[in-house]
């Protein structure tokens, strides 16, 4: 569980790289379109640590 003040903020500033990289010259009348699952990853991400939770992982391995 992320219990320091660093990894809570390293998390929420990679939540928000990652939404900014996918949102990245799409026109602003265009949203982005992700999945739940992601859209959920990045909810938990940039929450700074609100959630009680840990969002299980929805990777998939080959």
């Amino acid at each position: 569980m992320l219990n320091t003040f660093l990894e809570l903020g390293i998390l929420l500033k990679l939540g928000i790289v990652v939404y900014r990289a996918l949102d990245y010259n799409l026109p602003t009348s265009e949203d982005c379109h992700i999945s739940h699952e992601l859209e959920e990853l990045i909810d938990f991400m940039t929450s700074e640590g609100k959630l009680e939770y840990v969002v299980p992982c929805v990777c998939a391995f080959s």
